[in-house]
């Protein structure tokens, strides 16, 4: 089975019986989620940065599964934290589920693990994100 990856990840080398790595490119990714959020280069800080990586996470959990992990490529560490303003705080993004919500309103929907006693969920591809629709012909 071969994952769609976002036009920003790349898969890493494939190891049997180890945890899959995708590499990220932040000079890619933390664009297209500030657009997608509405969020102007001169608005970001640590708030809308932490909301950025979160579902940045939620779209590699949507396409690859849980249990993967990510590896953020931060060349010139343009991205990082310390080199923005706070806002509203990182805190309030991933504690108080925020960059969740920012996710349910731009996809329709938030990744959800399964428990061991059930499936993964099916989303529907058209509630897919637009570059797996595009993919596969119907976006």
């Amino acid at each position: 089975m071969s994952i769609v990856l976002p036009p920003w990840a790349t898969a890493g080398p494939h190891n049997p019986g180890k945890i899959p790595i995708y590499y990220i490119d932040t000079h890619l990714a933390y664009p297209a989620w500030f657009a997608e959020l509405g969020v102007a280069d001169s608005d970001v800080d640590c708030y809308w940065l932490e909301v950025a990586y979160q579902c940045i996470k939620m779209d590699m959990q949507a396409v690859a599964g849980f249990g993967v992990e990510c590896r953020f490529k931060d060349q010139g560490k343009r991205y990082a934290q310390v080199r923005h303003p706070e806002g509203r705080g990182a805190h309030v993004a991933t504690k108080g589920k925020e960059a969740r919500e920012h996710y349910q309103r731009i996809r329709g929907f938030v990744p959800s693990a399964p428990s061991n006693d059930e499936s993964p969920p099916v989303v529907p591809l058209e509630d897919r994100p637009s570059w797996i629709r595009r993919l596969f012909g119907s976006g």
